[in-house]
């Protein structure tokens, strides 16, 4: 009986291992179709400034607008209107929307000859590739003066359909971790992110398919031809652009031995290029972004109530106290990583809305128990190499110090001890990175029937549902 199971696990693996990028795209685009409608409008983080800057920019404002010491768009009334309305339910214990609400709001026109100064400085700062799988859409949507409502729903459907097919060609490309990805494409927090407005998404897409890349050439144990040079510069623009903190991992491409490049010093070159075009890319955001910022002390008081503007927090005076006492960041590093080490090891996996809608303790088991097979699947001989392990180490360890230090300096009051909030959303395209290392550190190896994380993949996407329908009607 233990034989013909096994033989039975063998045999469907042949199959569904193969099939896993079909697999992946259809759960993934399916759940996010319905969570799409599920989610009431503008319950994802940020969505509603996410929105304001992507139908801002649509309209050829490349520059977000700072006037009056305030720093937004001008926005059609109707969108605000109905923003404002579900902005109600964005921290409420028990939401309990009415479906009548999204019909009765479905009907106002857009009505663009009546717009407003709208507030958005969060979101202000992005730049506009960081959305540029919403602009076309976007804009055709404006120019046949589509219902706000349905705005939304269809730029959801972008993200769902933007994030569904960047999962298929990512474990299309991967052999050796597409089930690690394939899960932690399935996790609860991936669904309802990807069924959103949000910079997040392509950021996500971008980086998933930059890791299987790298890995699908570096299995290939061939040199690099003149296409693989042109993604390469592709993601390096993209990265660097979307949200520059995350550009450390692009220091996977020295995952590439000596032999890929023509010499040692074409690969220094090489190098040396890829690093430069990077850097020019993030001193030139950043310093658009510099523009734009601008402190709640500064901003206009008749408008900063109830924007996403901390009381008391400084950019530019919280690098200048860092600059004269560099050992704080030691300490806002370590502080910031213990004490919400719990909290963000629930976020990850899945506290939902805006941080508030939880998956039950069972699912978070599971989840990580999950994680941890996945992590004890099969990988090529000589991957698991020290300069390997210490390249991903590198760029896991680099990015999470400047995802915390700009949470830091953005958010909290000068001065303060840590981050007080690190949501999980923020490690989607990071902690793959600690789960490769992990799997790389580890000799054991387990070899589990595919079918088992098919079987989770339905279980997260059915739990998430569930609670996010549950929790807001």
């Amino acid at each position: 009986m233990l034989t013909q199971l096994k033989n039975w696990s063998i045999n469907s693996d042949s199959f569904l291992l193969p099939a896993l990028p079909s697999i992946g795209f259809w759960i993934s685009f399916i759940s996010g179709l319905l969570l799409l409608f599920i989610i009431p409008p503008f319950q994802g983080p940020d969505e509603v400034n996410h929105f304001y800057k992507v139908y801002h920019i649509s309209e050829g404002n490349w520059a977000t607008l700072k006037k009056d010491n305030r720093v937004g768009g001008e926005i059609p009334q109707s969108i605000v209107e109905i923003a404002q309305y579900f902005s109600q339910y964005r921290f409420h214990p028990n939401p309990e929307i009415s479906i009548a609400d999204l019909g009765r709001f479905s009907e106002i026109p857009l009505n663009l000859d009546v717009k407003v100064m709208q507030d958005f400085p969060n979101t202000g700062m992005y730049n506009p590739i960081c959305y540029g799988a919403y602009l076309i859409p976007m804009y055709w949507m404006i120019q046949l003066e589509v219902n706000p409502l349905i705005q939304l729903y269809l730029l959801r459907f972008i993200s769902v359909l933007t994030w569904s097919v960047a999962l298929f060609f990512c474990l299309k490309w991967l052999t050796q971790f597409r089930l690690l990805f394939f899960l932690l494409s399935t996790l609860p927090m991936a669904f309802f992110i990807h069924a959103s407005v949000s910079a997040d998404v392509l950021l996500n897409a971008v980086v998933f398919l930059f890791i299987s890349f790298v890995f699908r050439v570096f299995v290939a144990r061939q040199g690099l031809t003149r296409k693989d040079y042109g993604i390469v510069i592709l993601f390096i623009l993209l990265i660097s652009s979307i949200k520059l903190v995350y550009a450390p991992i692009l220091l996977l491409l020295a995952l590439w031995p000596l032999h890929y490049f023509k010499s040692r010093v074409h690969q220094i070159f090489t190098w040396n290029v890829w690093f430069l075009i990077s850097l020019a890319m993030i001193l030139f955001w950043a310093a658009q972004s510099g523009k734009i910022y601008t402190p709640y002390e500064l901003y206009n008081p008749e408008y900063r109530a109830g924007l996403d503007l901390t009381e008391g927090a400084n950019m530019n005076y919280q690098v200048h106290q860092l600059s004269l006492h560099p050992g704080n960041i030691i300490k806002v590093i370590y502080f910031s990583t213990v004490e919400n080490a719990q909290d963000f090891a629930q976020s990850y996996i899945g506290r939902l809305g805006w941080n508030f809608v939880r998956i039950p303790l069972g699912m978070l088991l599971l989840s990580y128990l999950m994680i941890a097979l996945a992590c004890l699947q099969p990988i090529p001989i000589g991957l698991a190499r020290f300069q390997n392990i210490f390249i991903l180490g590198i760029a896991f360890f680099t990015t999470w110090v400047l995802i915390i230090l700009s949470q830091y300096v953005t958010w909290e009051v000068v001065n303060a001890q840590r981050v007080y909030l690190l949501q999980g959303r923020y490690f989607i395209s990071l902690f793959p990175l600690l789960f490769i290392g992990i799997r790389l550190l580890n000799p054991l190896t387990v070899k589990l029937p595919v079918w088992i994380f098919i079987a989770y993949a339905f279980l997260s996407s059915l739990i998430t549902i569930g609670i996010l329908y549950k929790w807001y009607y």
